[in-house]
């Protein structure tokens, strides 16, 4: 036997080696399939940041914040005073904008930044804000738990929230209780990182911030003292991101991308 055929059929498995036909269609295939799965292996702008930056267990807000108002005394009564005083200048356009800063999104903060500032432009914007606003979510949950603070519209009947009213008519008891509000603490961690990416506009971020905070007042969803701790709350969760080694990294990649969308040095 040839040495070199001998040697050829000892390369392939089973001691046979396919047709020299059928080489390139092999070589071509493995070579798609390396490439399919280094693909498969880049983490994307939606699956990043799946495994969130804070949980509950790293953040116990209930060693940070105040007791809410007692349940009855006379700081609650003065609260309601005040929900029921917004609820009768409520208008058409301040419950619309009042509905729309129910959804926690990052984009509800445009109207700071101007045409560039779009879910299509900022995907990894898009996928960073929507894991904090998911982990902040977890945070004042665990808290809401704890502190068991019942709605102000369930207290008040005289309140007329903007919420869905359950198909049977009944009155919204609201998902989870109410100290801190969760909305007003995304409305605080994401002015505070959307200002460290864009201090320029630092100013006109915290006044959206703060607006977007405040709607949960004219919704009469959340008493004014949860809003204040739910700012807190959010103030910390920022800092503790800031300060995280893997938040870093990924922040840099969104403030740079938010700087190039704004046509920002």
């Amino acid at each position: 036997m040839d040495a070199s055929v001998a040697s050829s059929r000892k390369s392939a498995p089973g001691g046979r080696m396919a047709p020299a036909r059928h080489r390139p269609v092999i070589a071509r295939f493995l070579a798609i399939l390396s490439l399919v799965l280094t693909l498969l292996a880049l983490p994307d702008a939606g699956t990043r940041a799946e495994t969130g930056y804070l949980a509950p267990a790293d953040l116990d807000l209930t060693a940070l914040l105040a007791l809410p108002p007692a349940a009855g005394g006379d700081i609650e009564k003065a609260e309601l005073r005040t929900l029921l005083d917004i609820q009768s200048t409520r208008t058409d356009v301040s419950a619309e904008a009042a509905r729309a800063d129910s959804t926690r999104s990052v984009f509800r903060f445009a109207g700071v930044f101007g045409n560039g500032f779009t879910e299509q432009a900022l995907p990894e914007t898009k996928a960073l804000f929507r894991q904090v606003a998911k982990d902040t979510e977890e945070i004042t949950d665990a808290a809401k738990m704890v502190f068991q603070r019942t709605r102000p519209f369930v207290t008040e009947p005289a309140l007329a929230p903007l919420l869905v009213t359950p198909a049977d008519g009944s009155r919204p008891t609201g998902r989870t209780p109410s100290y801190p509000s969760g909305h007003s603490a995304y409305a605080a961690v994401t002015s505070i990182l959307l200002a460290n990416a864009v201090p320029e506009r630092k100013a006109d971020i915290f006044a959206r911030g703060r607006e977007f905070a405040h709607n949960r007042l004219v919704a009469g969803v959340h008493y004014p003292s949860d809003v204040e701790a739910g700012w807190i709350s959010g103030t910390v969760i920022a800092n503790r991101l800031l300060h995280d080694a893997r938040f870093q990294e990924d922040f840099r990649k969104v403030r740079a991308e938010i700087r190039h969308a704004l046509a920002l040095p």
